[in-house]
Protein backbone atom coordinates (compact mmCIF):
# COMPACT_ATOMS: atom_id res chain seq x y z
CA UNK A 1 0.00 0.00 0.00
CA UNK A 2 1.29 3.45 -0.88
CA UNK A 3 1.76 5.78 2.08
CA UNK A 4 -0.18 9.06 2.10
CA UNK A 5 1.81 12.23 1.42
CA UNK A 6 3.98 13.14 4.42
CA UNK A 7 3.32 9.99 6.44
CA UNK A 8 6.07 7.71 7.65
CA UNK A 9 6.66 5.01 5.01
CA UNK A 10 4.25 2.10 5.45
CA UNK A 11 2.09 4.36 7.63
CA UNK A 12 -1.59 4.72 7.07
CA UNK A 13 -3.52 7.82 8.08
CA UNK A 14 -6.93 6.68 9.25
CA UNK A 15 -8.77 9.45 7.44
CA UNK A 16 -8.07 11.81 4.53
CA UNK A 17 -10.61 14.54 3.85
CA UNK A 18 -8.83 17.18 1.77
CA UNK A 19 -10.08 20.30 3.60
CA UNK A 20 -7.76 23.30 3.09
CA UNK A 21 -7.33 26.38 5.32
CA UNK A 22 -4.85 29.11 4.32
CA UNK A 23 -3.11 31.89 6.27
CA UNK A 24 -1.69 34.87 4.38
CA UNK A 25 1.20 36.75 6.02
CA UNK A 26 1.28 40.16 4.29
CA UNK A 27 1.49 38.47 0.87
CA UNK A 28 5.07 37.56 1.84
CA UNK A 29 4.43 33.88 2.52
CA UNK A 30 1.37 31.70 2.77
CA UNK A 31 0.76 28.81 5.17
CA UNK A 32 -1.62 26.04 4.07
CA UNK A 33 -3.27 23.61 6.47
CA UNK A 34 -4.57 20.37 4.94
CA UNK A 35 -7.19 18.35 6.85
CA UNK A 36 -7.00 20.43 10.06
CA UNK A 37 -9.48 20.00 12.89
CA UNK A 38 -11.12 23.18 14.24
CA UNK A 39 -8.71 22.96 17.20
CA UNK A 40 -5.74 22.90 14.81
CA UNK A 41 -6.99 26.01 13.01
CA UNK A 42 -7.47 27.83 16.32
CA UNK A 43 -3.95 26.88 17.43
CA UNK A 44 -2.44 28.48 14.31
CA UNK A 45 -4.73 31.52 14.65
CA UNK A 46 -3.48 32.05 18.22
CA UNK A 47 0.14 31.62 17.21
CA UNK A 48 0.01 34.09 14.32
CA UNK A 49 -2.72 36.40 15.58
CA UNK A 50 -4.33 36.11 12.13
CA UNK A 51 -7.58 34.75 10.75
CA UNK A 52 -7.55 32.42 7.72
CA UNK A 53 -7.25 34.21 4.38
CA UNK A 54 -6.56 33.27 0.78
CA UNK A 55 -2.95 33.27 -0.37
CA UNK A 56 -1.55 34.36 -3.73
CA UNK A 57 0.14 31.49 -5.49
CA UNK A 58 1.55 28.36 -3.89
CA UNK A 59 2.02 28.11 -0.10
CA UNK A 60 5.49 28.49 1.40
CA UNK A 61 4.58 26.16 4.26
CA UNK A 62 2.24 23.19 4.08
CA UNK A 63 1.07 21.47 7.26
CA UNK A 64 -0.83 18.25 6.72
CA UNK A 65 -2.86 16.80 9.61
CA UNK A 66 -3.62 13.12 10.11
CA UNK A 67 -5.41 11.28 12.89
CA UNK A 68 -2.33 9.24 13.73
CA UNK A 69 1.18 8.76 12.36
CA UNK A 70 2.04 5.07 12.48
CA UNK A 71 5.31 3.35 11.67
CA UNK A 72 5.99 -0.21 10.63
CA UNK A 73 9.32 -0.12 12.49
CA UNK A 74 10.24 1.00 16.00
CA UNK A 75 11.20 4.64 16.51
CA UNK A 76 14.79 5.31 17.57
CA UNK A 77 14.96 8.14 20.10
CA UNK A 78 17.42 11.01 20.27
CA UNK A 79 17.33 12.74 23.65
CA UNK A 80 14.62 12.10 26.20
CA UNK A 81 11.91 11.45 23.63
CA UNK A 82 12.46 14.88 22.04
CA UNK A 83 12.87 13.57 18.50
CA UNK A 84 13.04 10.17 16.85
CA UNK A 85 13.81 8.59 13.50
CA UNK A 86 13.23 5.50 11.43
CA UNK A 87 15.13 4.32 8.37
CA UNK A 88 13.49 7.07 6.31
CA UNK A 89 11.72 9.57 8.60
CA UNK A 90 12.59 12.24 11.16
CA UNK A 91 9.92 12.87 13.80
CA UNK A 92 9.61 15.69 16.35
CA UNK A 93 7.90 14.36 19.47
CA UNK A 94 7.35 17.49 21.56
CA UNK A 95 6.19 21.08 21.07
CA UNK A 96 7.84 24.10 22.71
CA UNK A 97 5.57 23.57 25.73
CA UNK A 98 6.99 20.00 26.13
CA UNK A 99 3.55 18.60 25.30
CA UNK A 100 3.61 15.44 23.23
CA UNK A 101 3.35 16.42 19.58
CA UNK A 102 4.27 13.83 16.96
CA UNK A 103 5.23 15.64 13.74
CA UNK A 104 7.14 14.46 10.72
CA UNK A 105 9.55 17.01 9.21
CA UNK A 106 11.90 16.68 6.24
CA UNK A 107 14.66 18.97 7.52
CA UNK A 108 16.91 18.56 4.50
CA UNK A 109 14.22 20.18 2.32
CA UNK A 110 13.51 23.28 4.41
CA UNK A 111 14.07 26.37 2.26
CA UNK A 112 11.73 28.39 0.06
CA UNK A 113 9.12 25.79 0.97
CA UNK A 114 8.56 23.60 4.01
CA UNK A 115 6.28 20.63 4.65
CA UNK A 116 5.20 19.04 7.93
CA UNK A 117 2.82 16.25 8.83
CA UNK A 118 1.21 16.58 12.28
CA UNK A 119 -1.23 14.58 14.29
CA UNK A 120 -4.51 16.38 14.82
CA UNK A 121 -5.34 18.16 18.04
CA UNK A 122 -1.84 19.34 19.05
CA UNK A 123 -1.73 22.29 21.48
CA UNK A 124 0.80 23.98 19.18
CA UNK A 125 2.61 23.21 15.92
CA UNK A 126 6.21 22.28 16.83
CA UNK A 127 8.81 24.77 15.53
CA UNK A 128 6.22 26.80 13.63
CA UNK A 129 7.83 30.23 14.16
CA UNK A 130 11.47 29.10 13.65
CA UNK A 131 10.43 27.32 10.46
CA UNK A 132 8.51 30.37 9.28
CA UNK A 133 11.58 32.52 9.94
CA UNK A 134 13.81 30.28 7.82
CA UNK A 135 11.30 30.20 4.98
CA UNK A 136 11.07 34.00 5.12
CA UNK A 137 14.86 34.28 4.97
CA UNK A 138 15.03 31.91 1.99
CA UNK A 139 12.66 34.28 0.18
CA UNK A 140 14.71 37.39 0.90
CA UNK A 141 12.70 38.55 3.94
CA UNK A 142 14.79 39.27 7.06
CA UNK A 143 13.24 38.20 10.40
CA UNK A 144 14.34 40.45 13.29
CA UNK A 145 13.89 39.77 17.01
CA UNK A 146 12.49 43.24 17.70
CA UNK A 147 9.57 45.55 18.39
CA UNK A 148 8.41 48.10 15.82
CA UNK A 149 6.06 51.08 15.65
CA UNK A 150 5.36 54.21 13.59
CA UNK A 151 5.40 57.57 15.33
CA UNK A 152 5.19 61.06 13.83
CA UNK A 153 5.48 59.58 10.36
CA UNK A 154 8.67 57.59 11.07
CA UNK A 155 9.03 53.82 11.27
CA UNK A 156 11.11 52.73 14.26
CA UNK A 157 12.64 49.27 14.80
CA UNK A 158 13.94 48.47 18.31
CA UNK A 159 16.07 45.33 18.40
CA UNK A 160 18.23 43.74 21.08
CA UNK A 161 18.64 40.72 23.34
CA UNK A 162 16.01 39.55 25.84
CA UNK A 163 15.33 42.10 28.60
CA UNK A 164 16.65 44.87 26.36
CA UNK A 165 13.39 46.86 26.83
CA UNK A 166 12.19 46.47 23.25
CA UNK A 167 8.58 46.05 24.39
CA UNK A 168 8.98 48.82 26.98
CA UNK A 169 9.97 51.26 24.25
CA UNK A 170 7.05 50.12 22.12
CA UNK A 171 4.58 50.63 25.01
CA UNK A 172 6.03 54.08 25.76
CA UNK A 173 5.25 55.28 22.24
CA UNK A 174 1.94 53.45 21.87
CA UNK A 175 0.77 55.40 24.93
CA UNK A 176 1.90 58.57 23.12
CA UNK A 177 -0.21 57.86 20.02
CA UNK A 178 2.07 55.63 17.89
CA UNK A 179 0.85 52.88 15.55
CA UNK A 180 1.70 49.27 16.36
CA UNK A 181 3.68 47.30 13.79
CA UNK A 182 4.72 44.28 15.83
CA UNK A 183 6.52 42.80 18.80
CA UNK A 184 8.85 39.79 19.15
CA UNK A 185 9.33 39.19 15.38
CA UNK A 186 9.46 41.84 12.66
CA UNK A 187 9.99 41.03 8.97
CA UNK A 188 12.01 43.36 6.74
CA UNK A 189 11.35 43.28 3.01
CA UNK A 190 14.20 44.91 1.12
CA UNK A 191 12.33 44.73 -2.19
CA UNK A 192 9.36 46.66 -0.75
CA UNK A 193 11.42 48.79 1.68
CA UNK A 194 8.87 47.91 4.37
CA UNK A 195 8.72 46.18 7.75
CA UNK A 196 5.86 43.92 8.83
CA UNK A 197 4.59 42.50 12.10
CA UNK A 198 1.96 40.09 13.39
CA UNK A 199 -0.77 40.81 15.95
CA UNK A 200 -0.15 37.62 17.92
CA UNK A 201 0.99 38.90 21.33
CA UNK A 202 3.43 41.01 23.29
CA UNK A 203 5.00 40.30 26.68
CA UNK A 204 5.00 43.29 29.03
CA UNK A 205 6.86 43.64 32.32
CA UNK A 206 4.61 44.60 35.29
CA UNK A 207 6.57 47.78 36.05
CA UNK A 208 5.79 49.11 32.56
CA UNK A 209 2.09 48.55 33.11
CA UNK A 210 2.15 50.26 36.51
CA UNK A 211 3.10 53.44 34.64
CA UNK A 212 0.37 52.89 32.05
CA UNK A 213 -2.93 52.47 33.92
CA UNK A 214 -5.02 52.37 30.72
CA UNK A 215 -3.15 49.26 29.66
CA UNK A 216 -2.88 47.79 33.14
CA UNK A 217 -6.67 47.69 33.45
CA UNK A 218 -6.74 45.11 30.66
CA UNK A 219 -4.57 42.66 32.59
CA UNK A 220 -6.59 39.75 33.95
CA UNK A 221 -6.99 39.28 37.70
CA UNK A 222 -5.18 35.95 37.41
CA UNK A 223 -2.13 37.55 35.78
CA UNK A 224 -2.10 40.30 38.40
CA UNK A 225 -2.15 37.71 41.19
CA UNK A 226 0.56 35.59 39.56
CA UNK A 227 2.94 38.47 38.95
CA UNK A 228 2.25 39.91 42.39
CA UNK A 229 3.18 36.62 44.04
CA UNK A 230 6.33 36.07 41.98
CA UNK A 231 7.38 39.68 42.51
CA UNK A 232 6.92 39.34 46.28
CA UNK A 233 8.97 36.17 46.48
CA UNK A 234 11.67 37.66 44.22
CA UNK A 235 11.87 40.71 46.48
CA UNK A 236 12.31 38.46 49.52
CA UNK A 237 15.08 36.52 47.77
CA UNK A 238 16.79 39.63 46.39
CA UNK A 239 18.93 40.41 49.48
CA UNK A 240 20.05 36.78 49.59
CA UNK A 241 21.37 36.68 46.02
CA UNK A 242 25.19 36.49 46.08
CA UNK A 243 26.65 39.75 44.79
CA UNK A 244 29.66 38.02 43.31
CA UNK A 245 29.40 35.68 40.32
CA UNK A 246 32.31 33.84 41.91
CA UNK A 247 29.98 32.47 44.60
CA UNK A 248 29.62 28.98 43.21
CA UNK A 249 28.41 26.99 46.18
CA UNK A 250 25.32 24.85 45.60
CA UNK A 251 23.23 27.17 47.79
CA UNK A 252 24.42 30.30 45.98
CA UNK A 253 23.67 28.83 42.58
CA UNK A 254 20.20 27.71 43.67
CA UNK A 255 19.30 31.14 45.09
CA UNK A 256 20.62 32.95 42.00
CA UNK A 257 18.76 30.69 39.56
CA UNK A 258 15.52 30.78 41.54
CA UNK A 259 15.63 34.56 41.77
CA UNK A 260 16.25 34.90 38.03
CA UNK A 261 13.48 32.42 37.19
CA UNK A 262 11.02 34.43 39.30
CA UNK A 263 12.02 37.65 37.52
CA UNK A 264 11.60 35.98 34.12
CA UNK A 265 8.07 34.80 35.03
CA UNK A 266 6.85 38.34 35.64
CA UNK A 267 6.07 39.07 31.99
CA UNK A 268 2.38 39.39 31.08
CA UNK A 269 1.17 38.18 27.68
CA UNK A 270 -1.24 40.63 26.01
CA UNK A 271 -2.96 40.78 22.62
CA UNK A 272 -2.23 44.00 20.68
CA UNK A 273 -5.66 44.66 19.15
CA UNK A 274 -7.64 44.54 22.44
CA UNK A 275 -4.84 46.52 24.12
CA UNK A 276 -4.35 49.32 21.58
CA UNK A 277 -7.47 49.11 19.42
CA UNK A 278 -7.62 47.64 15.92
CA UNK A 279 -7.28 51.07 14.31
CA UNK A 280 -3.86 51.55 15.97
CA UNK A 281 -2.51 48.22 14.71
CA UNK A 282 -1.03 49.13 11.33
CA UNK A 283 1.13 45.95 11.21
CA UNK A 284 3.38 47.48 8.55
CA UNK A 285 5.45 50.61 7.96
CA UNK A 286 8.40 52.03 6.14
CA UNK A 287 11.64 51.69 8.15
CA UNK A 288 13.46 54.91 9.01
CA UNK A 289 15.21 54.44 12.36
CA UNK A 290 16.89 51.42 13.95
CA UNK A 291 17.73 51.30 17.66
CA UNK A 292 19.79 48.57 19.30
CA UNK A 293 18.69 48.50 22.96
CA UNK A 294 21.08 47.16 25.62
CA UNK A 295 20.71 47.36 29.40
CA UNK A 296 23.52 48.01 31.89
CA UNK A 297 23.97 48.27 35.65
CA UNK A 298 24.24 52.06 35.99
CA UNK A 299 21.31 54.55 36.03
CA UNK A 300 22.36 56.65 33.02
CA UNK A 301 21.31 56.47 29.38
CA UNK A 302 24.07 56.37 26.77
CA UNK A 303 22.99 56.85 23.14
CA UNK A 304 25.41 56.89 20.22
CA UNK A 305 25.23 56.48 16.41
CA UNK A 306 26.20 53.10 15.05
CA UNK A 307 26.71 51.56 11.62
CA UNK A 308 24.17 49.31 9.93
CA UNK A 309 26.94 46.71 9.58
CA UNK A 310 27.29 46.54 13.37
CA UNK A 311 23.52 46.40 13.77
CA UNK A 312 23.38 43.53 11.26
CA UNK A 313 26.09 41.64 13.17
CA UNK A 314 24.10 41.98 16.40
CA UNK A 315 20.84 41.02 14.70
CA UNK A 316 22.47 37.92 13.23
CA UNK A 317 23.75 36.77 16.64
CA UNK A 318 20.29 37.28 18.15
CA UNK A 319 18.58 35.48 15.27
CA UNK A 320 20.78 32.39 15.57
CA UNK A 321 20.18 32.32 19.33
CA UNK A 322 16.41 32.51 18.81
CA UNK A 323 16.58 29.67 16.25
CA UNK A 324 18.22 27.35 18.80
CA UNK A 325 15.29 24.91 18.99
CA UNK A 326 15.26 24.41 15.21
CA UNK A 327 19.05 24.15 14.92
CA UNK A 328 19.11 21.62 17.76
CA UNK A 329 16.63 19.48 15.81
CA UNK A 330 18.75 19.89 12.68
CA UNK A 331 21.86 18.57 14.41
CA UNK A 332 19.86 15.58 15.66
CA UNK A 333 18.63 15.11 12.10
CA UNK A 334 22.25 15.01 10.92
CA UNK A 335 23.02 12.38 13.53
CA UNK A 336 20.16 10.30 12.14
CA UNK A 337 20.89 11.04 8.47
CA UNK A 338 24.50 12.26 7.98
CA UNK A 339 24.06 12.41 4.20
CA UNK A 340 20.97 14.68 4.28
CA UNK A 341 22.40 18.14 4.87
CA UNK A 342 20.52 21.39 4.36
CA UNK A 343 22.68 24.06 2.71
CA UNK A 344 20.56 26.92 4.06
CA UNK A 345 20.70 25.71 7.66
CA UNK A 346 24.43 25.03 7.34
CA UNK A 347 25.03 28.66 6.28
CA UNK A 348 22.18 30.29 8.18
CA UNK A 349 24.15 33.01 9.98
CA UNK A 350 26.11 33.95 6.85
CA UNK A 351 22.94 34.18 4.72
CA UNK A 352 21.19 36.21 7.42
CA UNK A 353 24.05 38.67 7.78
CA UNK A 354 24.29 39.27 4.03
CA UNK A 355 20.56 39.94 3.68
CA UNK A 356 20.35 42.06 6.84
CA UNK A 357 23.03 44.45 5.58
CA UNK A 358 21.07 44.92 2.35
CA UNK A 359 17.75 45.44 4.19
CA UNK A 360 19.28 48.07 6.51
CA UNK A 361 21.22 49.98 3.86
CA UNK A 362 20.72 53.73 4.14
CA UNK A 363 18.88 53.58 7.48
CA UNK A 364 19.78 55.67 10.53
CA UNK A 365 20.93 53.55 13.48
CA UNK A 366 21.75 54.14 17.15
CA UNK A 367 22.79 52.06 20.14
CA UNK A 368 20.81 52.90 23.30
CA UNK A 369 22.34 51.68 26.57
CA UNK A 370 19.90 52.09 29.44
CA UNK A 371 19.35 51.09 33.08
CA UNK A 372 17.31 48.00 33.96
CA UNK A 373 14.61 48.01 35.13
CA UNK A 374 13.86 51.22 33.27
CA UNK A 375 10.82 53.49 33.32
CA UNK A 376 8.51 53.93 30.35
CA UNK A 377 8.96 57.70 30.59
CA UNK A 378 12.74 57.28 30.58
CA UNK A 379 12.60 55.25 27.38
CA UNK A 380 10.26 57.72 25.66
CA UNK A 381 12.40 60.72 26.63
CA UNK A 382 15.55 59.00 25.34
CA UNK A 383 14.13 57.91 21.97
CA UNK A 384 11.89 60.90 21.10
CA UNK A 385 14.82 63.16 20.08
CA UNK A 386 16.08 60.44 17.74
CA UNK A 387 12.69 60.31 16.01
CA UNK A 388 12.65 64.09 15.61
CA UNK A 389 16.04 64.17 13.88
CA UNK A 390 15.75 64.11 10.11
Amino acid sequence: MTAPDGAIPDAVASEVRGEIVDFNIHDLVGIRLIDPSPKDVRAVERHLGLSPARIPGAPAMTIRFVDRIHSSEPLRYLGREDVAFTSDAFVVLRSHSLARARTRLAMDRIGETCELTCEQGLPAIPLLRPLLNVVMLARGIVPVHAAAFRHEGRGVLVTGWSHGSKTGTLLAFMAAGAEFVGDEWIYLSESRDRMYGLPDHLEARPWYLRELPNYRRQVSAGDRLRTGMTSGIANLLGPLVPRSELSNSLGSKLIRRTHQALLDQQSICLRPEPLFGAEACALESQLDLVIVAVSHETPEFDISPTSVEEVADRMAASFIHEQASLLSCYHKHLFAFPDRRNDLLDQLERVYLRQAIVALAGKTAYTMIHPYPVSVEGLRSAVQPLIERR
